[in-house]
């Protein structure tokens, strides 16, 4: 009975022993604070810094670099409809690069958000522009200011 004891007393020390191994010393840096503002990505909202907006269901949304002005691009499940919007200026609508460039529109809309400017650029394959510019409508309409900036 003693040595049934003494052997789990034993057993218990090394696998405690073994486990506290496996603890960091400190949080790993792919853990801590990520760089740039913090957006919440829901399944049809997106939130960040500067603005906020609704996008359709099923689409991926892609956030811009910490350094670069708050911007979000949805991108339809097709990969060849985009939708992009900034806090910062657009040059360019955004272009799938999977999509044959001949056979795309694109649209490019400043929305006024109190003493704030955003754009809303976009492109999707002609064939599909009636829908698109739909879905481009809903979204614009949704953008919201967000004041949490930094």
């Amino acid at each position: 009975m003693r040595l049934d004891l003494a052997r789990s007393i034993l057993i218990g020390l090394v696998a405690g022993i073994s486990a506290a191994g496996c603890i960091p010393a400190r949080t790993p840096d792919n853990l801590g604070a990520t760089a740039g503002p913090p957006v919440v990505v829901t399944d049809t909202l997106y939130r960040g810094a500067a603005f906020s907006a609704y996008y359709p269901r099923g689409w991926r949304v892609i956030t811009s670099a910490a350094s670069a002005p708050p911007t979000v691009t949805f991108v339809a499940p097709d990969d060849c409809a985009l939708l992009l919007i900034s806090a910062g200026p657009v040059a360019e609508p955004p272009i799938s690069p999977v999509c044959p460039a001949a056979d795309i529109r694109t649209t490019q809309q400043i929305i006024s958000l109190d003493e704030r400017t955003i754009t809303l650029a976009g492109s999707a394959p002609a064939a599909d522009w009636s829908r698109f510019e739909m879905v481009a409508a809903q979204v614009a309409a949704s953008v919201r200011p967000e004041y949490n900036q930094p």
